[in-house]
């Protein structure tokens, strides 16, 4: 398999990508990874702290509730008679000293009240407190609807009876509102079958066994005189608590992980951002690299691979391309050498310029006349003896002396024809610009101004040609040359007459299919009609960019000729002139006897479209940078092609009428 070709643009684009996005991606990922973990510790940390300070101001609140109830308790008055008057004030003192307590009751050891002193605005809440179950703590927590009420109970020394204090617990609610800077942060006080006492926290986010496992590690540090503490990191949440001394009870301290990692998040965002801004500017920087760096190594490549004569097309890779070039110029200039040195009859040769199947052309120096010329070899077959070669070598003469009568500024001067052993040479002028091959490579199609301009040097030549009764047989875009002064001028005349003579075969005819004419293919010969054809295929190739008859085939290419299978040129453009479009179909008519009848006809309905005398026209080889795109359709090159073989299998797949359709 053909190895990929990694050009110059990419190789820049990647280097910048090595060198900019991964550093980059790298150090994000890691930094990201880093603050993610670190985040984490951190968001732990913080609701460790909520979890202790809470619990810490829990504990103080009941510690010093505790101490209250007990030291009433333990007065002697309270002892010695519980409903006396001095046991009534000193709990009526106390209560008024603290503003959460509710009331405080006196009750024997079979549970019967003997005393009650109580706010009068907190009656109903007391008795709403006394409707809870007791339990044998001295701290009990009284949860419902209405509220939460602490009940603290103080035995009495000496007596069969204890003081019951019962607080409201609304005073603690500020240590269980989550901070502000916390986002989606909870705190709650519950007991150690896990019922929330205070708070708003909601337990169904962590696993179901998380109350009994921190109620085991609350009765193992009963045991050990140890504080219960720990943190719990579940799939979405992360969380934290805290034991409470003076009562069995915890505070929870939670928030959902996606909250604590919002700063993960930013970060991500952020990384993403700068990877798209870094993205951006390796794009432009890969684009200054194109236009300052790429593209000049481009055009030196392209001129170099025309410089140094490398067929095909460049492989996409500049630096091979430029060394391939470099080599094949290095070639050059060793053949050059040795060119320099060699003389085809007197003619001195300076360079190649192309080399075709039956011979080579090269640029050359006449010493005589002190003129550059253009040398086209012709090879003779080997195998024809030497006496028809000879034959040959005359004929050749003759046709490049009737050609030589042809002076008209249209056609490509000739100026010698000689021959040497099994090759004939011809003398011409050289002509300095592009062929009409090379220019609508250069710009794929033209306009109707340039199209009829060129049509009508074209015309013009051939009509010269005629009048002296000499026929080119091969129009097509690549014998047809376009000076840098503005010259149209038709080459190779004769040369399809001589090369059809050199035949081995007879009734045998040299052309380039898709230019043939229906009635050539058929085996009618060649005349006038099918130069005007030729340059019907022509100015169809000028307006529209590709041939009209060529197929994927070459049976298929002179299907399409014999049928007249053209599409409506306006179809494919419909910016072209109508009278344009209707004298181009009309020299492309499979039936010559509806074709234009000569060519000075021709010249004159192109002259007439375009304000000029048609021989002159304005290049644009420096305003357009050639492109050298392939055409839609391969380019078919000129061949030998016996008629009658021909004639028969365009009738066979004609349905046998032997005549277009």
């Amino acid at each position: 398999m053909p190895r990929a070709h990694l050009g110059l643009l990419p190789r820049v684009a990647r280097g910048l990508a090595a060198v900019g996005l991964l550093p980059l991606g790298l150090t994000a990922v890691l930094l990201i990874r880093t603050n993610s973990q670190a985040m984490s510790s951190i968001t732990l940390q913080s609701h460790v702290v909520a979890a202790q300070t809470a619990a810490a101001q829990v504990d103080e609140f009941l510690r010093s509730r505790l101490s209250l109830a007990q030291s009433v308790a333990t007065s002697p008055a309270l002892s010695s008679d519980a409903k006396s008057e001095v046991s009534a004030a000193l709990i009526q003192g106390l209560l008024e000293s603290l503003a959460d307590v509710l009331g405080i009751e006196i009750e024997t050891g079979s549970g019967a009240t003997v005393l009650t002193v109580q706010r009068r605005d907190r009656a109903a809440l007391l008795e709403r407190a006394r409707q809870h179950p007791r339990t044998g703590d001295a701290v009990s927590a009284l949860v419902d609807e209405r509220g939460t009420w602490i009940r603290i109970v103080a035995p009495i020394p000496g007596v069969d009876g204890q003081l019951v204090l019962v607080s409201d617990a609304s005073v603690l609610a500020p240590l269980f509102v989550p901070r502000k800077r916390l986002d989606g942060a909870e705190i709650a006080l519950f007991d150690l079958d896990g019922r929330r006492i205070l708070g708003e926290l909601d337990l169904g986010r962590l696993a179901a066994d998380v109350p009994a496992t921190i109620r085991d590690r609350y009765l193992q540090s009963l045991r050990t005189g140890t504080q219960i503490e720990g943190t719990i990191e579940a799939e979405d949440v992360l969380a934290a608590y805290s034991g409470a001394i003076e009562a069995p009870w915890y505070v929870l301290s939670q928030q959902p992980s996606r909250a604590a990692f919002a700063t993960s998040r930013r970060m991500y965002k952020n990384a993403g951002l700068a990877i798209v801004v870094a993205l951006l500017m390796i794009l432009g920087l890969s684009a200054g690299a194109y236009s300052s760096v790429v593209r000049p190594i481009r055009d030196l490549t392209r001129i170099q691979r025309d410089l140094a004569g490398v067929p095909g097309r460049p492989s996409g890779d500049e630096i091979a391309d430029l060394r391939e070039s470099f080599a094949q110029l290095e070639r050059r200039v060793r053949d050059r050498d040795a060119l320099a040195k060699t003389f085809l009859g007197r003619f001195e040769i300076l360079d190649v310029l192309g080399e075709g199947a039956m011979g080579m052309v090269f640029r050359g120096w006449d010493p005589r006349l002190e003129r550059p010329v253009a040398l086209k070899t012709i090879r003779l077959d080997k195998d024809v003896p030497e006496a028809e070669r000879e034959l040959l070598a005359q004929r050749l003469v003759r046709e490049a002396v009737t050609t030589a009568r042809l002076t008209d500024p249209n056609i490509v001067a000739v100026y010698d024809v000689q021959s040497a052993g099994d090759q004939a040479f011809i003398a011409m002028e050289l002509v300095s610009g592009h062929s009409l091959d090379e220019y609508l490579h250069m710009h794929g199609k033209l306009q109707d101004r340039e199209a009829a301009t060129i049509g009508a040097g074209i015309a013009r030549g051939l009509a010269a040609a005629h009048r002296e009764g000499i026929l080119h047989q091969d129009i097509k875009p690549a014998n047809v040359l376009l000076s840098e002064d503005g010259l149209i001028k038709v080459s190779d005349f004769g040369i399809a007459n001589l090369v059809t003579a050199l035949a081995p075969e007879p009734d045998t005819i040299y052309g380039t299919p898709g230019y043939l004419p229906p009635e050539t293919l058929e085996g009618d010969g060649f005349d006038a009609h099918g130069d005007l054809f030729a340059l019907g295929v022509v100015l169809y190739q000028c307006l529209t960019g590709r041939s009209p008859f060529l197929g994927r085939t070459l049976g298929e290419t002179f299907r399409n000729t014999a049928r007249g299978a053209a599409k409506p040129i306006r179809a494919l453009e419909p910016m072209v002139a109508p009278a344009l479009a209707e004298l181009v179909t009309s020299l492309i008519r499979a039936a010559k006897s509806e074709r234009p009848t000569s060519a000075e006809e021709v010249a004159g309905r192109l002259e007439a479209l375009v304000p000029s005398d048609g021989k002159m026209w304005k290049p644009r080889f420096s305003l357009v940078e050639p492109a050298w795109k392939e055409f839609l359709n391969a380019r078919p090159e000129s061949r030998l092609f016996r008629t009658v073989d021909l004639g028969r299998d365009l009738g066979r797949d004609l349905g046998g009428a032997g005549q277009p359709g």
